[in-house]
């Protein structure tokens, strides 16, 4: 019955527009800013404010958030299959001009929040994405936050995953990554360390994780890290710096290589 449902509310548009009113909250002034093929668009309060755009594609579940864009000529668009599920607050907070947000085909986010405050921003998220209480927060202009396809992010019980950008800064994340919960990830100190002439010597500086690295409990990667592939972070290890050999285990404050040739499975074998 559900599939003949479905079938109906996807191909006849004049269906498609009674079921999105019935069961979700819009406030859009000109309509054409949102298209949607999906199906299990439910209980969402969308607010488009501006000349941007919000694109749904084929067989997405999207329920129970709140989305925001505020500016001109903002995109956000959801992949074939993906899945978004909001806790009744807000999942998408859009404010400036020229931001990009992507979440691939298969692409799952629960209880997730994603915050842009500038202009010319991106995050692009690959397939088959999972992630569980992320956050990623970014403010003012040219960021780029990049996810490659097949990784995961599951935080719980308050303890977020947060990936936060700042000052044109690119975290770029590699394909098959696993993080646990309570990490932080920081490309700024969001504050200015000033020397004695009052110059400046804290500036952003980009972060990088390799190809199937695993970042456990509580640990945090500061700007300027980057991860060779096969890297394991021990838990509440800080990351501070360039580590250019991978298949390697990383531990303490700040982090420094403890164990060499291992690897890492996501099966207890």
């Amino acid at each position: 019955m559900k599939k003949w449902l479905y079938f109906i509310v996807e191909h006849y548009s004049i269906v498609m527009r009674i079921y999105l009113c019935i069961f979700n909250k819009f406030d859009v002034k000109n309509k054409g800013n949102i298209r949607i093929e999906g199906r299990n668009i439910r209980k969402n309060h969308v607010v488009v404010h501006g000349n941007s755009i919000i694109i749904i594609g084929k067989a997405c579940s999207i329920q129970n958030n709140t989305i925001q864009i505020e500016g001109h000529n903002n995109k956000v668009i959801l992949g074939e299959g993906a899945e978004l599920y909001g806790q009744g607050k807000r999942s998408i907070f859009v404010k400036g001009d020229n931001n990009k947000i992507v979440i691939g085909n298969c692409s799952k986010i629960e209880d997730g929040n994603i915050f842009i405050l500038g202009n010319n921003n991106q995050i692009h998220i690959e397939s088959k994405f999972s992630g569980v209480a992320v956050e990623f927060h970014i403010e003012e202009d040219n960021n780029k936050l990049l996810i490659d396809k097949d990784t995961s992010m599951h935080g719980r019980d308050n303890r977020n995953i947060h990936i936060a950008l700042d000052e044109g800064t690119t975290v770029h994340i590699g394909e098959d990554c696993m993080f646990s919960n309570d990490i932080q990830i920081r490309t700024s100190d969001s504050h200015s360390i000033i020397n004695t002439e009052k110059e400046r010597i804290n500036p952003a500086k980009n972060i990088k994780v390799g190809n199937h690295c695993w970042l456990g409990l509580g640990c945090m990667l500061m700007k300027g890290t980057e991860l060779a592939d096969s890297t394991v972070v021990a838990a509440g290890a800080v990351c501070t710096k360039k580590y250019e050999h991978g298949n390697v285990v990383l531990a303490g404050n700040p982090a420094k290589v403890v164990k060499e040739k291992i690897d890492w499975d996501r099966k207890l074998l």
